[in-house]
């Protein structure tokens, strides 16, 4: 079936029955989808859904002239990922021939609240602003200078009303961006936004969606695509994507219908080499060369590497407040002084929950494959730090020595010898600590070579 005859399946509505699912203050959720997708989409939510229809017609073409002032202080909101900010255009629909300035405000709490005031007919749509929509415009448009830009965009919208939720969705598909000497398009992709009064996961289109949870990010993930920002950065090649830096890699592949995954990889491991190189210059050419311990050099290098993946493949997750303090809860557990738990097994269980919360979450932004070769890195550097990488091993044993004569200087190989006959172990070297004359005591460290006395085990808390 085509997608206009699934289109002409679901049932009409129009303006004036729409309502509370104008939904002018709302919370969205956008979606890159591929346009092949819809006719499945709406196939699955019939009758769940009506669509509108304006003067016979179910999908209706928009134009926007964006605004912003000449610092682009929108646009650099937006990159930045700050939580609350504005955006300002005209917009044009072309169903009735109406036209808008409309201002959209962002809140702290991902809240959207659209202010629009009605433009004349009388004059192009995208005339130049008159006193009053300029008076409009600094009423409600937080940045100063906002004026229209020389950029405007036009798409074809169907928009769907909900049977049962106080919930629309827009699905915007053949999407071009204008300049002034050149245009860009999304080709066969498309944006689906789902706007509700309140977040509802259960919507009954995003549940359809899961069908195509498995392909090539963003594809099917809940994005913060905004069209102002993509179509700038496409037709403004110099200027810096910041946050939008993957999504817009990934968007230019995927407008070519050719995702290069490979150099996906070839970026991760490089980035990963790097890491652990820097890692190993640290902790073996520095930390082991003096200190000899083994353990701590398992700990600090997976660490790291459990780390580095973890912030890597996760850079692209929105974190606000809950998440950020949930993630400080999940890794504030871990306590390294501890003697319940040694250290080594405290490793495996940072192992452990690194993975866990970089598997629940990465692939919100991240494809299959990118999380697989994570955790096989992780799987494989474990195996060869722990089992397989040999290197030596300096333990250590705190005793309570009893023979304080032995401290004094010139006698320090027969402190060692005796020491060696009542411990029985090959000492490589000493540290003298606490010395209680009056008990005739005194604490000393005795390092050795933990690999080749494997019997005997080692003092908590050596150094």
């Amino acid at each position: 079936m085509s997608l206009q005859e699934d289109i002409d399946r679901l049932q009409p509505i129009g303006l004036d029955e729409i309502g509370d699912a104008d939904l002018m203050s709302r919370l969205d959720q956008k979606y890159l989808i591929r346009k092949e997708w819809i006719s499945t989409l709406l196939s699955e939510c019939k009758n769940d859904y009506q669509i509108l229809e304006v003067g016979g017609n179910r999908t209706t073409t928009y134009s926007n002239q964006f605004i912003d002032n000449a610092g682009l202080e929108s646009f650099n909101e937006h990159i930045r990922g700050r939580k609350a900010r504005f955006k300002a255009r005209i917009r044009n629909y072309g169903s009735n021939g109406l036209s808008f300035l409309e201002v959209k405000r962002k809140t702290v709490h991902g809240r959207t609240i659209k202010a629009r005031i009605p433009r004349s007919n009388e004059n192009a749509w995208n005339a130049p602003l008159n006193e009053a929509e300029i008076n409009f415009l600094n009423a409600n448009y937080a940045y100063d200078g906002g004026k229209m830009l020389p950029m405007s965009s036009t798409f074809n919208r169907m928009t769907l009303v909900s049977t049962a939720l106080n919930e629309r969705i827009t699905i915007d598909t053949d999407l071009v961006f204008f300049g002034e000497k050149k245009e860009q398009g999304l080709g066969s992709l498309a944006i689906m936004e789902v706007k509700q009064e309140r977040i509802n996961r259960f919507s009954p289109l995003l549940i359809a969606l899961r069908a195509f949870r498995f392909s090539t990010p963003p594809l099917g993930r809940r994005t913060s695509l905004s069209k102002y920002i993509v179509g700038t950065l496409l037709l403004n090649r110099n200027l810096e994507p910041k946050s939008y830096r993957s999504a817009m890699k990934r968007i230019e592949n995927l407008r070519k219908e050719t995702y290069a995954m490979s150099q996906e990889v070839i970026d991760l491991l490089l980035a990963f080499a790097g890491n652990l190189v820097s890692s190993l210059i640290l902790v073996l050419g520095i930390y082991h060369h003096v200190s000899k311990r083994r353990d701590y050099v398992f700990t600090f290098l997976m660490v790291a590497s459990a780390v580095f993946l973890l912030c890597n493949l996760l850079v692209e997750v929105e974190i606000d407040l809950a998440f950020a303090l949930g993630l400080f809860a999940i890794f504030g557990i871990i306590r390294y002084r501890t003697d319940a738990i040694p250290i080594r097994e405290m490793t495996y269980l940072f192992i452990v929950i690194a993975l866990a919360v970089l598997n629940a979450l990465a692939p919100q932004s991240n494809g299959i494959a990118l999380i697989a070769l994570a955790n096989a890195l992780v799987w494989i550097l474990t195996l060869v730090l722990d089992r397989l990488w040999t290197i030596r091993h300096m333990a250590t044993k705190v005793v309570i020595y009893d023979r304080v004569d032995l401290l004094s200087e010139g006698r320090r190989e027969e402190l060692i010898e005796d020491l060696e006959q009542r411990t029985g172990v090959q000492i490589v070297r000493i540290e003298i600590g606490k010395v209680d004359l009056l008990r005739d005591t005194a604490v000393i460290k005795v390092h050795f070579d933990g690999d080749r006395q494997p019997g005997h085990f080692e003092s908590q808390g050596g150094s």
